[in-house]
C-alpha cells in the first residue's frame, strides 16, 4: 500500500497538471481514516451479520458508532448503508421466516423497504 501511495503522489497526481501540496497529497489516512483495514460501515456490518447474525451486526454498529463516530473512520449517514436494497432484504427475510414476530427484524424490514417503522 505504501508503494501505491508513492505512485499516486509521484506519478498519477502530477499527470493531472494540478499543483499538490503536503496538505492535498494522498496519505495512508486518505483511505484508512485511523482503521487498520479500510472498510466501509456496510462491509463491517455485513461481516458481523454473516458471521453471527442480526444481533451481532446491531451490536457491531453500536460499538463502531460509540468508538469512531465523528472521527471520519466510518460514514454513519443513511446513504452509506443503503446500497443494493433488494439484496439487503434477502437475509432479514430469511430471518423472519424463523422469527416472524421479532420486532427488530420487523423494524429493519420496514426501514429497508422505505416504510415508516411502527413504534
Amino acid at each position: 500500500m505504501l508503494k501505491m501511495v508513492i505512485d499516486i503522489n509521484g506519478k498519477y497526481l502530477p499527470e493531472t497538471g494540478r499543483t499538490f501540496t503536503a496538505r492535498t497529497r494522498v496519505t495512508c489516512e486518505t483511505c484508512h481514516h485511523g482503521a487498520p483495514k479500510p472498510r466501509t460501515l456496510a462491509a463491517e456490518l455485513m461481516g458481523a451479520l454473516e458471521a453471527k447474525g442480526i444481533d451481532s451486526s446491531l451490536a457491531r454498529y453500536r460499538e463502531l458508532q460509540e468508538k469512531s463516530y465523528g472521527r471520519a473512520m466510518f460514514d454513519f449517514g443513511e446513504q452509506s448503508l443503503r446500497g443494493d436494497t433488494a439484496a439487503a432484504l434477502t437475509t432479514p427475510n430469511k430471518a423472519l421466516a424463523f422469527a416472524p414476530s421479532n420486532p427488530q427484524l420487523q423494524r429493519l424490514m420496514s426501514t429497508l423497504k422505505g416504510e415508516r417503522p411502527r413504534p
